[in-house]
């Protein structure tokens, strides 16, 4: 069975902060989801500017925190978003 020809997340999500916002609920909704799957400690954060102190997220597994940063775009990617990536 052929895979149906939808639009991209790119194409859906509005263009402005409300599209940032939405971006990131659809990253933790999934951050979530795997950590279920993969056993680990998943804790998002939120405040005025959508982080804190320039980390979005933290996965704790054991002894080990890794600290995330979303980013969101909301044109095609340049060669200057990529270097900030």
């Amino acid at each position: 069975m052929p895979i149906p020809n939808v639009s991209t997340l790119y194409e859906r999500i509005h263009k402005g902060s409300e599209g940032g916002q939405e971006f990131s609920r659809i990253l933790n909704l999934l951050l979530i989801a795997e950590s279920g799957l993969q056993k680990f400690r998943f804790v998002n954060f939120f405040d005025a500017s959508g982080d804190y102190k320039g980390v979005d997220a933290i996965i704790i597994q054991g002894e080990e925190e890794i600290g995330v940063q979303y980013k969101f775009f909301p044109i095609l990617l340049s060669s200057e978003h990529k270097r900030s990536i």
